[in-house]
């Protein structure tokens, strides 16, 4: 018992860690051919939008959503996928309540 209670405060400190690291990494997405861009780091927060100024001309409103939506759904996303290989990694693929 004891010594899963170590293993699971050493786990714990790795994972304060790996969030700490996943918060400087950022992953990007875009839409429209590369009128909207996303950008969200890795713990799923969007840090950047981009839209392009052809994106503003066309006066389309439903369609700049749209593109803004899934943008930046598919940047979070793709953080959300990063954290999980991230914690698959630390915990060797066993699910820890918790932890993720």
């Amino acid at each position: 018992m004891f010594d899963f209670m170590k293993n699971l405060g050493q786990m714990k400190g790795k994972m304060a860690e790996m969030q700490a690291a996943l918060a400087k990494h950022e992953v990007e997405a875009s839409s429209g051919g590369g009128m909207v861009t996303a950008t969200a780091n890795g713990t799923g927060q969007l840090v950047k939008l981009e839209i392009k100024e052809d994106a503003l001309s066309d006066g389309d409103a439903e369609m700049l959503q749209g593109l803004v939506l899934s943008a930046v759904n598919e940047a979070i996303s793709r953080a959300q996928d990063q954290a999980k290989k991230e914690l698959t990694k630390l915990t060797g693929g066993m699910n820890i309540p918790g932890l993720g």
